[in-house]
């Protein structure tokens, strides 16, 4: 009998487990259907394509020189998941949303960028690289590059 007391005990707890992950789950789907209607309800955004490739071509020219890096090619394209990337080659593409963000945001991503020009990975060099040249925010602008990843996510319209 104390084997069947303890087999029933271990479903009441499976039970109660499952109990709640069912509704941590329902909380998730939820929220993110709420997310997804908020989004759908805004108006697109529209850019201004020109001037906004204009605008990142030039402040990463100022940057580059200004901190001794040298791109091979600059680029600037609509990217559904990324703020930029760095090939091996040196070629540096830039996503044109990020003309949409705050100034101290958007050279961060350029910032960024060039210094994955010297460092391709993520690692601790990288970092202090990259904290060097953002006197020492470089964690904490990443930290809020995170609230602005829903834009990627918007309806744009390019002019």
């Amino acid at each position: 009998m104390p084997h069947k007391r303890w087999i029933t005990q271990a479903e009441a707890v499976i039970e109660e487990h499952l109990q709640h992950w069912l509704h941590r789950q329902k909380s998730i789907r939820e929220r993110h259907s709420a997310e997804e209607s908020a989004l759908r309800s805004l108006p697109r955004i529209s850019i201004q394509r020109e001037e906004a490739e204009q605008r990142i071509l030039t402040r990463c020219r100022e940057l580059a020189q200004m901190h001794g890096f040298q791109p091979a090619i600059i680029r600037v394209k609509l990217l559904r998941s990324r703020w930029g990337s760095c090939s091996v080659r040196g070629n540096l593409n830039f996503n044109i949303l990020i003309s949409l963000l705050p100034p101290h945001l958007f050279d961060y991503v350029i910032l960024h960028e060039l210094c994955h020009l010297k460092v391709m990975s993520h690692g601790k060099l990288f970092w202090d690289g990259l904290n060097a040249l953002t006197k020492g925010q470089a964690r904490e602008l990443n930290r809020e590059m995170r609230l602005h990843s829903r834009l990627m996510q918007r309806d744009f319209v390019l002019h």
